[in-house]
């Protein structure tokens, strides 16, 4: 696979084959913490059980925000990213990263599995300090 300047071939991997077991929020801003962090947190195997390689791209413009909610023991739970905004607090300037955190009510039928819900975006680079704020969403099922 070759470097690629489109995020969108790497989203399909991503979705794919991370399994995130902790919660997180994390940047990565370059192709070293890239193929580190695919290393810890990919289940994608080939064929003969050796791991599948991070998707590659170009870390040069973009970097990779993501948010995971760890492991769950069932469906029903998702990760969304709301927006991002560069905002001034105090004398500084920073990116605030707003994400919900959604659960499904206790109403709700949910798959009987292990779900590890995540979602991520790709930015322009930025050394700006990153602020993660979350929001938690109960899913109504009724």
């Amino acid at each position: 696979m070759s470097m690629v300047n489109d995020p969108a071939q790497a989203d399909k991997q991503i979705a794919q084959c991370l399994e995130i077991k902790a919660p997180l929020t994390k940047v990565i801003q370059s192709t070293k913490e890239w193929k580190a962090f695919w290393a810890e947190q990919s289940k994608c195997q080939d064929e003969s059980g050796k791991s599948i390689s991070a998707p590659k791209y170009d870390f040069k413009k973009k970097q990779l925000v993501l948010v995971a909610l760890g492991e769950k023991r069932t469906g029903g739970y998702g990760a969304k990213i709301d927006f991002i905004q560069t905002k001034k607090i105090g004398n500084k300037t920073v990116t605030v990263v707003e994400y919900q955190e959604m659960k499904p009510a206790a109403s709700c039928i949910v798959t009987d599995a292990l779900t590890y819900p995540l979602a991520w975006t790709w930015v322009e680079h930025s050394k700006k300090p990153i602020q993660f704020v979350s929001k938690e969403v109960i899913r109504n099922c009724d």
